[in-house]
Parts: structure tokens; C-alpha cells; sequence
């Protein structure tokens, strides 16, 4: 026990003896172990009070005992998760103790959750497939645990000394960050969207994750992790080219999460109930094993460690008390999912609660207090709520925390207080609630104060309305687009504060803003009478600042001037603009991403060609050395689209060169798609009714 003294030691050792003097079967050997630091003296005394057990001072392990064999034995203790995450316990936090600290928030919400974290055989694989690949994909339905599963990966990596690095929204933050010297695990949490089936990818961000997704496997300081939902994944892989194509590793990498045994499953149940500060005596769980209930949770359809932790973790009428019937009140949770949000929501949070928490889900991650203090007076003003009160704001968050919202103070060096959605299921709760209630919809777009909050209502609730009500929404959503392009996005504290490297929002700069724009032109009549003016004059003033300062543009910067291309359209461009593209384009050093991005201008510039062609020696000189020197860092992909460029170009290459790399890439693809159905292979059932019994029975 943590903070026991020597004599508490001795005494249980002394009730250990009483427990092997009367055992039926005598042990063989028997060790005996204590997380407390011994002397000499301290074991001598305890091999006296355990003989005849304990033959010899070497079979009592202390502290410092411990700590070297796990040293000599690393694989063991990555194989254990309680060992390395801080605060399951101390001795993490000892070995690991200058990582933690540059990760703290990271440290602090994985140890929140490990008291009631089970380990399972998915955790595992995962920690496998992602030390094998270097990228992994963790799918599944909403709320199995895919979000938990990440950030122990993260954790993980981070007690080997990898920095973690946040994706908050999009694929080029990353890129940006992305240092080849230094060890970094990059964590995307929902990559595709939960909007995804609605509004897909922003353009051509699929080559941009092809792109990044090669940069983690060919270098070994680079690890991703991404999560998402497991039929927005099949989608995305069926729509997208250049997912498809690099299709041939990453479905190798996928993980679903619905394979949870039965005995993981009651574990999982078991250590909620048990742990929770709610539910801390033993009636719970004295009602379950009452006609064994658990066999009946445990086996429900709509088993869901969400739902779990909502029933027994952050559920607001918890507070009264454990209810008369847990069994039945769990089962109805499983029972009505969507109630899971709305009940609470519509019952026990009042109108400016309420409103906080709409326009917190309008916005990809966490944000300062005082920012939560602009969006409640916003809301007022809108009538979205009641009018703001001093002390209001500080209520709500007493109230929310840990419901509908979690707070955290900013480890980056401010202390600042960060507040953001407990869970992503709200903001999908929250954007069925403005799709079904017109009034509140209008309300809470009058209240909006940042251009992201704009898209979010748009990609969110438009393809979900009745066709009657679709006009009003674009001209309101347009309306509110074009007043709030200019506004700076709000300083977004990303759930791991404290980190060196933090990642913002995608619609930081004006291309991808305009990008915004066009999509929302190009799917409503509506938007676009209001907004094609401005989006003539807002790119032509934007293809000024081009000409002006393009050192300041990197590869990541230059998609994003051709994603607004070829957006808008050749007609709608003036050849100034273009000028200013190609120009840019001309700065950037001979890459893939170069040759990729000029193909695609090219495409869609009068002069393109001619343009394209005059490029095509340095592209000659590029594919050849990349034939010659860089099979380990190819892929079959970026193979394939560098061959069409220099067929389409015309240029000279070893075609034998070619083939041989080909046929190479093909076979280590056909290594890991053998690999994968191996780990799958015979995996069965570990359970029966018995093994349950006992985890509860207990």
C-alpha cells in the first residue's frame, strides 16, 4: 500500500503467515513482494517472520528490487499498462518524470481513467501494429473505446520519450510541425469527421494524409496514431482515390474495436461501478449479482463503454444517489442510447448552460475561460438564452464539469482555465438538436462569434434539414460566413496542453478560409448569390499577398492556394492570380508534393501546359534519382503517381529500374497482408458464463 511504514509491512507479513500455515497444498517456492524500499536489517526481520516460506533474503523484493528488473526486463514492463501510466502507480511517474512534465494534461486525463481501464487484448495489437507500421488507424462504432485506446498509445510512446503532438482539424497542421530529428507520436483524433458522410474531405486532403502517412513510415523517429468511426472509414476508403491507393497498407492497420470478450466486457462494467465516486459502496454492485443482472448488461446489444461510464461516471442524477434499481436503470441506458445527452440536457441544465454547450460543439477543441465568457454573452444577445449574470459563467462550470464539459488549467506556462466538451457523442447530440428545433437553430446562429463555428453549422446540420427550410439556413449561415471571415480564431487549448508542439485549427489562414467559402457557394444557390462577389474580390486581394511574401509559403501553404483553384474555377480566376500561383510554385525545392501540386495548376491554367513543360528537365532529374537511391522511402502509390507524370511529360526513366522497385513495394505489401491475417487467425471465444460469475462474485 502507498505510504505504509515498516511496522504496517511487518504486520500484514505476520497475517501473510497465517494465510500459508493453514494452505492445503504447500508451495513449492514462494517470493515476497512490496512496493516499499527495504534495508538489509527490514528483509532479515521479514525472512524470520515468514519461514519456513521464504528460504532466502533474495526471494523478498522491495522497491529498488523492482525498479532494476524491470530496467534489465523493459519488455515487461511496456507489457503491463499500469506500470508506465502515471498515476496508476508512483513508479511510473519516477522513471518517466521529465516526459511527464512536458505532457502533464495528457498524463493527467489517462490517469483519471486508469483506475477503471481494463486491459485487453486490443490494447496489445495495437502497441504491436504501431510499433510494426509506424501509422495506425483504431476504427469502430461511436463510444467502444477507441479515443481511450489512442491516448494510452500516446502515453505509452511518451513514456519512451516521444513528444506528443495533437491534430486538432487538419492534415497540414501536422506537416508543419513534423520534425524528422526528434522523436514525435502525432495523435489525430477522429480524422475523417464525424461529419464526413455529409461534406467528405476538404479537396485533395486525402493526398495530403497519403502524404503525411508516408512521412510517419519512412521515418523512424515518427509515430501516428488516428482514430474514427468505423463505417465513415469504409466510406472514405471507397470515395478517395488516394486512400484507396494507399489502401494496400492501411486497411492492414485497422483495428475494430467491437471484439471486446465477454470477460473484458464484465471488467469493464465491474471496474466502472467499483470506482465510481457515485456508487462507492457495494449496493450496485449487490443488485447486479442479484439473478446475475451483469450476464444480462454484459450481453445487451447495445453494450457501450460510453454508455457505461455515462451510467456510472457522469449521468447528473448520480448525485442523488444509486438508483432503487441499477440493473433496470443501466439496462434502460443500453436500452435508449440517444436519451443518453437529451434527458440530462433538456431537465437539469438551465438556458445558459445549455447555450454553452451548443456553441462549444460548434468549435474543434477546447477553449479559454474568457472565450466561454464571449460565447455566453453572445448567446444572450441572441436571445439563444437568458441574459449573463456576474458569476454566471463560474456556476455553469461548477455545474457542467464532468457532464457535459470538462476543464483542465493550461500547462503551457499561463495556468489558464480551458474548457471543452466532455465527449464528441455531445457535439453529434447537439447537432441533431438544432436539425430538429428551427427556432433554437436560428438563435444559436445569430449567436456565433468565429468563422469555424460558421462551418460547423453548416457541414453539420444542411444535408439533415426538411427541403422547406434549407433557403433561410444558407442565407443565414451565409450571412454569418462573410461576417465573420476576418475574425481571428480563438486560441484553441488543445487537449494536451503543456506539449512543445501545439496544433490549431485548419481555417487559420485565408486560402483555406476562402476554400470554406467556395464549398458553401457550390452546394447552395442561396449562398452563392451572396457570396460569389466576395469570393471574386477576396481571392484577388489574397493572390496579392502571394506575389508579396512567397518565401513565407512552404509546400503546405502552396496546396492550399491550388485547393482554392481549382475550387473556384478557371473562368472565375484572373491571369494575375495565376501568376502569383505559378510563381509560388517556383520557389518550392523538387519534390513529389511539388511535381503534384504543378500537374494539378497546370490542369486548370489556359497556359498550364506550356508552363508544366517547361519544368519537365528538373522533373527528369528528380524521378531518376528517386529511382536510383530511395526504394526504402517509396511507396507502390508514389511510385505509380510519378511514373504518370513522366509518361505525361514525356520524359526519359529505367523502365527495368522501375519494375524491379515495383515488384519490391508489391511484396512487402503482400508481407504485411499476411502478417495481419496471422494475428487474426484462431482467435476464438476466451470466455464462458464461470469466468464472469467470478469477476462479480467477488
Amino acid at each position: 500500500m502507498l505510504g505504509s511504514t515498516f511496522p504496517q509491512l511487518r504486520s500484514s507479513a505476520n497475517d501473510e503467515k497465517k494465510k500459508l500455515d493453514v494452505l492445503s497444498s504447500r508451495p513449492k517456492h514462494y517470493e515476497f513482494w512490496t512496493t516499499m524500499s527495504l534495508t538489509s536489517a527490514n528483509k532479515a526481520e521479514l525472512k524470520s517472520k515468514l519461514s519456513p516460506w521464504i528460504k532466502s533474503e533474495s526471494d523478498i523484493w522491495g522497491r529498488e528490487d523492482i525498479e532494476l528488473a524491470l530496467n534489465r526486463n523493459p519488455d515487461v514492463e511496456r507489457g503491463h499498462v499500469k506500470l508506465w501510466i502515471a498515476g496508476a502507480g508512483q513508479l511510473s511517474a519516477q522513471l518517466h518524470a521529465g516526459i511527464w512534465e512536458r505532457s502533464r494534461e495528457l498524463a493527467s486525463e489517462v490517469e483519471a481513467t486508469m483506475s477503471r481501464y481494463v486491459e485487453t487484448g486490443v490494447f496489445h495489437r495495437a502497441s504491436e501494429m504501431l510499433d510494426a507500421n509506424k501509422v495506425l488507424v483504431i476504427s469502430g462504432p461511436p463510444g467502444v473505446g477507441k479515443t481511450t485506446i489512442a491516448r494510452l498509445l500516446v502515453a505509452q510512446a511518451a513514456s519512451r520519450g516521444f513528444e506528443p503532438v495533437l491534430v486538432s482539424a487538419d492534415i497540414d497542421e501536422a506537416h508543419r510541425v513534423l520534425d524528422r530529428e526528434k522523436k514525435q507520436i502525432f495523435y489525430y483524433d477522429d480524422f475523417l469527421g464525424s461529419n464526413f458522410l455529409s461534406n467528405r474531405l476538404d479537396k485533395n486532403e486525402d493526398k495530403r494524409l497519403a502524404s503525411f502517412i508516408r512521412s510517419c513510415r519512412q521515418n523512424e523517429n515518427s509515430l501516428f496514431v488516428m482514430t474514427t468511426r468505423e463505417y465513415i472509414l469504409r466510406q472514405a476508403l471507397a470515395d478517395y482515390e488516394e486512400l484507396e491507393r494507399v489502401d494496400v497498407h492501411l486497411d492492414r492497420l485497422i483495428i475494430e474495436l467491437d471484439e471486446y470478450t465477454r470477460v473484458e466486457r464484465a471488467r469493464i462494467l465491474y471496474n466502472h461501478i467499483f470506482h465510481s465516486p457515485h456508487l462507492h459502496d457495494s449496493e450496485a454492485l449487490t443488485q447486479l449479482r442479484e439473478g446475475q443482472a451483469y450476464l444480462r448488461l454484459i450481453d445487451h446489444p447495445n453494450y457501450n463503454p460510453r454508455l457505461i461510464e455515462f451510467a456510472t461516471y457522469t449521468d447528473p442524477s448520480l448525485r442523488a444517489g444509486v438508483p432503487a434499481d441499477f440493473a433496470a436503470y443501466i439496462k434502460a441506458v443500453f436500452d435508449n442510447p440517444d436519451s443518453v445527452w437529451r434527458a440530462p440536457f433538456e431537465s437539469q441544465v438551465e438556458s445558459k448552460g445549455q447555450a454553452l454547450v451548443m456553441l462549444l460543439a460548434c468549435l474543434p477543441g477546447a477553449v479559454s475561460e474568457s472565450v466561454a465568457y464571449e460565447l455566453i454573452n453572445a448567446a444572450a444577445s441572441s436571445e439563444l438564452c437568458d441574459a449573463s449574470r456576474p458569476g454566471d459563467l463560474e456556476r455553469m462550470l461548477r455545474v457542467l464539469d464532468d457532464s457535459f464539459i470538462a476543464t483542465s488549467r493550461d500547462g503551457a506556462g499561463t495556468g489558464e482555465l480551458l474548457v471543452r466538451l466532455r465527449n464528441p457523442s455531445i457535439a453529434d447530440f447537439v447537432a441533431g438538436l438544432l436539425v430538429e428545433e428551427q427556432s433554437r437553430r436560428t438563435a444559436l446562429i445569430g449567436s456565433l462569434s468565429y468563422f469555424e463555428q460558421a462551418v460547423w453549422v453548416l457541414d453539420s446540420v444542411r444535408d439533415r434539414l426538411r427541403p422547406g427550410e434549407i433557403d433561410n439556413f444558407d442565407r443565414l449561415v451565409g450571412d454569418a460566413l462573410l461576417k465573420l471571415f476576418d475574425r481571428p480564431a480563438p486560441n484553441f487549448g488543445l487537449r494536451f496542453v503543456g506539449l512543445q508542439s501545439r496544433v490549431g485549427w485548419s481555417y487559420s489562414s485565408p486560402a483555406v478560409r476562402l476554400l470554406a467559402l467556395q464549398r458553401a457557394a457550390s452546394v447552395s444557390a442561396v449562398c452563392r448569390e451572396s457570396l460569389s462577389t466576395a469570393l471574386n474580390e477576396l481571392t484577388t486581394a489574397e493572390a496579392e499577398r502571394w506575389a508579396k511574401s512567397t518565401e513565407d509559403f512552404d509546400e503546405l501553404a502552396c496546396a492550399e492556394v491550388v485547393d482554392l483553384l481549382e475550387a473556384v474555377g478557371k473562368e472565375s480566376v484572373p491571369e494575375g492570380v495565376w501568376t502569383a500561383a505559378r510563381d509560388l510554385l517556383d520557389e518550392l525545392p523538387p519534390s513529389a508534393e511539388k511535381w503534384d501540386l504543378l500537374n494539378r495548376l497546370s490542369a486548370e491554367d489556359a497556359n498550364g501546359s506550356d508552363y508544366l513543360g517547361r519544368h519537365s528537365w528538373e522533373f527528369e532529374s528528380w524521378f531518376n534519382d528517386l529511382l536510383d537511391n530511395s526504394l526504402e522511402y517509396l511507396d507502390l502509390d508514389e511510385l505509380e503517381q510519378a511514373r504518370e507524370l513522366a509518361e505525361f511529360l514525356g520524359v526519359r526513366y529505367d523502365e527495368g529500374l522501375f519494375e524491379s522497385i515495383q515488384t519490391e513495394l508489391a511484396g512487402r505489401a503482400d508481407e504485411i497482408a499476411e502478417h495481419r491475417a496471422e494475428e487474426w487467425r484462431d482467435r476464438g471465444d476466451q470466455s464462458d458464463d464461470r469466468e464472469v460469475s467470478a469477476i462479480f462474485d467477488r
